[in-house]
């Protein structure tokens, strides 16, 4: 199953925006994680997030794509 690792914050406008587009996406399982949250960092480490809005992509627990911006999140993750 795929999974989809989202970095955001509520005072980031480009997050915001890609969240109103994308509330669901079809046969992926989406975590939000909230750079604001301290508890957060180690993850953001993990996956050497610098800006977000962030996205990591996995399948199988294997991470097999990670970008950052504003973009077709459907069809990213559908490819």
């Amino acid at each position: 199953m795929k999974q989809l690792h989202w970095f955001t914050a509520h005072w980031c406008g480009p997050c915001q925006q890609m969240k109103k587009k994308y509330p669901e996406l079809p046969g992926v399982m989406v975590t939000h994680i909230d750079i604001d949250d301290e508890v957060n960092g180690s993850v953001m480490r993990d996956y050497n997030i610098r800006s977000i809005p962030s996205f990591v992509l996995k399948d199988n627990g294997v991470v097999v794509k990670q970008r950052t911006g504003v973009f077709d999140l459907t069809e990213w993750v559908s490819q």
